[in-house]
């Protein structure tokens, strides 16, 4: 589960953390993520694996969970 640090049941504070941990598992399975309501920054890359993966919100809407990426001057396309 994805959220604040302290938060019962949070495993990761990102959601790029909880992707890399499931990756690691290397299973045909599929995998799931919770995502506690909250607003979460940063690219998220999911690598191709044989498995399938599946990230949901916790929240009682799908607005309760935000994910917004940061870009900056650096990682503009050319």
């Amino acid at each position: 589960m994805v959220g604040p640090a302290g938060a019962p049941g949070v495993t990761h504070t990102s959601i790029q953390a909880a992707v890399d941990a499931a990756m690691v598992k290397r299973t045909n399975k599929r995998q799931y993520i919770a995502i506690m309501p909250g607003d979460y920054q940063g690219t998220v890359y999911v690598p191709a694996a044989p498995g399938s993966l599946t990230l949901y919100g916790t929240g009682e809407k799908p607005i309760d969970v935000k994910i917004g990426m940061a870009i900056d001057g650096e990682n503009e396309c050319r």
